[in-house]
């Protein structure tokens, strides 16, 4: 019996396992957060992992890197930091929004 080839992915093919993958990750990832004792067991793990590779020294804090390197960190952590802020500022406007105009208040 000759065994069929396997055909190449195509890059539909692709996309959609990515965006299964990206969907399990965030479904395990909310099923982590809901888990209080889970949750914290998960930032003990990367806490330690994060401790290990700074003393094998492959990670640098902001003081050993060269003033070049550090403007570029800081300029990093300033977008990071604006991302984050937009994004909380979004979902607070979308909170207050469904909360003015709940549908089941205004019957009431």
């Amino acid at each position: 019996m000759v065994k069929k080839r396997k055909t190449r992915n195509t890059t539909e093919d692709i996309e959609k396992r990515r965006e299964q993958r990206k969907l399990l990750m965030r479904k395990a990832r909310e099923r982590q957060r809901s888990n209080p004792k889970l949750h914290e067991e998960v930032k003990a793990r990367v806490r330690e992992y994060r401790r290990k590779k700074k003393a094998e020294g492959r990670i640098k804090g902001i003081a050993e890197l060269s003033p070049r390197e550090q403007e570029a960190q800081r300029e990093d952590w300033r977008l990071c930091s604006a991302r984050w802020r937009a994004r909380n500022k979004k979902s607070a406007q979308f909170d207050e929004f469904g909360e003015s105009n709940n549908i089941c208040d205004q019957q009431q």
